[in-house]
């Protein structure tokens, strides 16, 4: 058992070895542990139906860990005898640890989907996960063929989503923009022009604050996404975040289109729209900076309004919240939704009959909308209800979305970080938009080589 364990995380390790290879790798593991796979198959009688506990293995935020035990708790309230436990990962690393811990001797039994899309297909492709498809034909009849397509690979489907994500948009206090002159942008198209954007940023720096919090740990990536997406056509993010990487593909990272995105992100950090207190930080610290009165807007999707109500109550505050898009700047920027976290089951896992019946639980409608209600977390499909549960602020970005028919950047893990170095270096002015473009284009023809 040691030596398969042994062998297991060696060939996990190589994951980032290139696509061919990581299927293969995954491949030679699965069959190690074939005999143990065949005992656990859905309707077997193997004893390893019925385990002793089951582990749910979930990334490390606060609020997924708070709805996590949640869950744990409905659940066992109705399943007798029931045991499980939940423990996090933290969100940087977490494609390459859970792509590892999948292929694992001995996986948890339930796994946050938070991993990129072409690696998961290299789980998929070697079959370390479970196809769910007939958990998508029972709990999830009611997605829409945008949301199922994203999670259709090989003809099946092999993880679940339990919420969806809007992004990117930017919330603001209106009372603070009447106070200082500040105009909104008009309800019908929700983005300011690019000079009105730096306009109102310039009154905020006059008025003491940081124009601009930017949430998540990566916030140069953050940016960078945004303002591709407002800078690009939708057949130009298609190509270069899409077509760019693979084998063969003529599309180059060092194309004037794709630079032009790293120079618009000099020239916001020139203009001061990020300032130190709100740099750099995570998620919560960006709301409290907001909330606090230090920024005059804080960047992030919808969970932002439903953290920025809690937090505005916690201090005591009662900011009036409205909220925009990213600033237009070549193309019109329309409300982008697009598949937010969900799970999926290793299939070498020794629990995967009460895996499943565990996320068939979470898909219940009552257990969504309990999840809307305390977290935020917006269910993948509509149901009755889903109004009064979120906050108005969300249900009013629900009702102009596309609901997930915008793109996202979609491509190799392998290029995750050299991404995040790329942003972090035209943010910080030590590389030119010309260089930044060509760092990432090194990136990317080694993975269309490998």
């Amino acid at each position: 058992m040691t030596d398969r364990r042994s062998r297991s995380r060696s060939a996990a390790h190589d994951l980032a070895s290139g696509p061919s290879r990581r299927a293969t790798l995954l491949g030679a593991v699965l069959a190690i542990g074939a005999p143990a796979l065949t005992a656990c198959r859905p309707g077997s009688s193997g004893a390893a139906e019925k385990p002793a506990a089951l582990e749910y293995l979930v990334i490390g935020d606060q609020d997924w860990m708070a709805r996590a035990t949640d869950d744990l708790s409905a659940f066992a309230s109705t399943q007798p005898g029931f045991s499980a436990s939940a423990r996090n990962l933290a969100r940087p690393g977490y494609d390459d640890e859970a792509a590892q811990l999948a292929v694992a001797a001995d996986p948890p039994a339930l796994m946050w989907h938070n991993i990129s899309r072409a690696r998961f297909a290299d789980l998929v492709t070697a079959g370390a996960a479970t196809d769910l498809t007939h958990l998508w034909t029972t709990a999830l009849s009611g997605v829409s063929p945008a949301v199922s397509s994203w999670y259709t690979m090989r003809g099946g489907r092999y993880a679940v989503p339990l919420n969806i994500d809007l992004y990117p948009i930017i919330c603001y206090d209106v009372a603070l923009f009447r106070r200082l002159g500040i105009t909104p942008p008009p309800a019908g198209t929700r983005s300011w022009s690019e000079a009105e954007f730096l306009d109102a940023c310039a009154v905020l720096r006059a008025a003491g604050l940081d124009p601009l919090a930017v949430s998540g740990l990566d916030l140069s990536q953050q940016l960078v996404e945004a303002i591709a997406v407002t800078t690009l056509s939708a057949e130009q993010l298609r190509r270069y975040t899409v077509d760019a990487w693979r084998p063969g593909s003529g599309y180059r990272y060092t194309d004037d289109a794709w630079t032009q995105v790293f120079a618009r992100l000099q020239k916001w950090a020139r203009a001061n729209v990020f300032q130190p207190r709100s740099a750099w930080t995570d998620q919560v610290a960006a709301m409290r900076a907001f909330v606090g009165g230090v920024s005059g807007m804080v960047a992030g999707g919808s969970w932002t309004v439903g953290g920025l109500t809690q937090l505005a109550a916690d201090a005591g505050a009662n900011p009036e919240l409205d909220w925009m898009l990213f600033p237009t700047i070549t193309h019109p920027s329309p409300l982008l939704s697009f598949p937010g976290d969900g799970a999926f089951i290793p299939a070498a896992g020794p629990q995967r009959v009460p895996a499943e019946q565990l996320l068939a639980f979470m898909l219940r409608p009552e257990r969504m909308l309990a999840a809307a209600k305390a977290h935020g977390h917006i269910p993948p499909l509509n149901i009755p209800g889903l109004g009064d549960a979120l906050d108005p602020l969300v249900v009013s970005m629900l009702e102009v979305s596309t609901r997930l028919g915008g793109a996202c950047m979609n491509w190799p893990t392998e290029l995750d970080a050299p991404f995040a170095r790329v942003c972090r270096a035209a943010l910080a002015g030590t590389s030119t938009p010309q260089e930044a473009g060509q760092d990432l284009e090194d990136a990317a023809s080694l993975v269309r080589t490998s």
